[in-house]
């Protein structure tokens, strides 16, 4: 049977923080706030993950899955669901992202309102331990370009349009997103490292605009201290093949020719150091974490 008609197709994919899939998708089950049709992408999960994943989805409608024959990259994953999907609005979340109280209709809300391409939620992450903004997702950073080079820059105050800041910088973990914006930039590069300044200035190249919205809080889980568990080490060995990582450096370099990117490599190398023998955790009671998170998540 196929599924209800909705106006939000969630693209579920695959990172590669295993152990909080579970708790992911019990959330947005939970807590997502409007109606959606599931897209999940079956990113080779080991069986432990995959058997409460199949007992969690069983006798749902809402529920379409794509399965792949090898390992995926997130943005292969986004690839996937865009091939198939006709509802107006995407919503991206990766499976070690946990999200708060009515995110998808604030998010949606946010879309329609402002009249965007692109809504970004809060990201959150406990790299500290507690939740607090994610890197620079929630600094007033501009594209401009000078001189056939781009720049990211606090270029002054953005944009705001009914109480939101316009966005150029934003975290793939999660994102909300017009379809035909969606397609209007996928199929996207199979990168590894930079994917995010490739989508955000490949949109703002073809004139689609980006808000934030504070309201809509998400916490991404997938942060150092991991620890990976055994059964995570081969995804992501592959999700972080420095060869690829390297080679995706230059694509997103030499595509945009962006005067101040960060060394894709220096971030590779942090990544890495999951995989030393004494990190991996052979032992554990669940191949899945408890979703322990309070129902609020809090402010940064």
């Amino acid at each position: 049977m196929p599924a209800p008609r909705t106006e939000t197709a969630v693209a579920f994919t695959v990172r590669e923080k295993f152990s909080w899939t579970l708790a992911s998708l019990k959330r947005l089950y939970a807590f997502a706030g409007a109606p959606f049709t599931l897209y999940i992408v079956d990113g080779y999960y080991p069986a432990p993950v995959q058997a409460e994943l199949d007992a969690f989805l069983a006798g749902r409608e809402n529920v379409v899955r794509i399965t792949a024959e090898r390992y995926l990259y997130p943005s292969e994953a986004l690839n996937a669901v865009v091939e198939r999907i006709s509802e107006p609005y995407l919503f991206l979340v990766q499976n070690d992202v946990l999200i708060g109280r009515d995110t998808l209709k604030s998010l949606l809300e946010t879309a329609k309102e402002v009249g965007c391409d692109v809504v970004a939620p809060l990201v959150l992450d406990t790299d500290n331990g507690a939740p607090a903004v994610h890197r620079d997702v929630d600094k007033p950073l501009i594209f401009c370009e000078d001189g056939g080079r781009i720049y990211v820059t606090r270029g002054g105050e953005p944009e705001r349009r009914r109480g939101r800041r316009r966005a150029y910088f934003f975290e793939m973990h999660c994102l909300f997103m017009r379809t035909d914006a969606a397609r209007a930039v996928c199929p996207l590069p199979p990168l590894s490292v930079h994917e995010h300044f490739d989508l955000g200035i490949a949109l703002w190249r073809m004139g689609k605009e980006a808000f934030l919205d504070h309201r809509a809080r998400v916490l991404y889980m997938d942060t150092p201290p991991l620890p990976l568990r055994d059964f995570e080490v081969p995804y992501f060995r592959f999700r972080w093949d420095p060869a690829r990582a390297r080679q995706s450096d230059q694509y997103v370099r030499s595509k945009w020719r962006i005067a101040d990117l960060f060394d894709g490599m220096s971030f590779i190398a942090r990544q890495f150091t999951a995989l030393r023998p004494e990190a991996i955790l052979t032992r554990y009671d669940s191949a899945l974490e408890a979703d322990t998170w309070p129902e609020e998540i809090p402010g940064a």
